[in-house]
């Protein structure tokens, strides 16, 4: 039995066919490009970023935003910078200022209290460096740990200058 024909979905097409897809072949490529577009916003991005993004996430899948003592246990989404790329554009792909958060726990620039997270977990290649502790998802984080805020990076970078 054949595939019957249909109408490609991009908005104003009329094309129809046998497309291996929902989009003409002349839409496929523009689709793919705008949805990236409106994913990142205004905000240009490039390769490097997206390395970045790639890398942090595949170490931290989980939301690392602690909520009355506990880990979120949502899947993460979203690359969070503790510290704004516009105060500080030097920290953009650093490590030490981003969190891995869902797209419920993610903070807005203007929320008072941007919330507490477990440290990034990150691992340089060939590295003896000691990772921060595990806590696993909807577990209570014990007192002991320390956690980030914006407070404490602000800090941590003050020092660090």
């Amino acid at each position: 039995m054949e595939a019957a024909p249909r109408k490609c979905i991009y908005p104003g097409c009329t094309a129809i066919g046998l497309f291996a897809g929902w989009y003409c072949d002349e839409h496929k490529a523009r689709s793919r490009r705008e949805s990236d577009r409106a994913r990142r916003g205004n905000r240009t991005y490039n390769a490097a970023e997206d390395r970045f993004r790639a890398a942090v996430l595949s170490l931290n899948p989980i939301c690392q935003r602690v909520i009355f003592g506990e880990r979120c246990r949502n899947a993460s989404r979203i690359i969070h910078h503790l510290i704004d790329v516009r105060e500080r554009p030097d920290l953009a792909h650093d490590q030490r200022n981003v969190v891995m958060v869902c797209a419920g726990c993610h903070p807005r620039p203007w929320d008072e209290d941007q919330g507490i997270f477990v440290p990034t977990i990150w691992h340089e290649f060939m590295s003896d460096a000691e990772l921060p502790p595990m806590i696993l998802p909807g577990a209570i984080v014990p007192k002991a740990t320390k956690l980030w805020s914006r407070d404490e990076r602000l800090k941590f970078f003050q020092g660090e200058a």
